[in-house]
């Protein structure tokens, strides 16, 4: 939607906040491996 609304500010911000989860979400997964 921010996409669609050429809102750069909140696509740059989401893009960063999913970045940070995968790599949360992959160093758990090897922790727990």
């Amino acid at each position: 939607m921010a996409s669609e609304a050429n809102d750069e500010g909140t696509v740059a911000l989401m893009s960063d906040y999913i970045v940070q989860q995968e790599k949360l979400v992959w160093m758990l997964s090897s922790f727990l491996d």
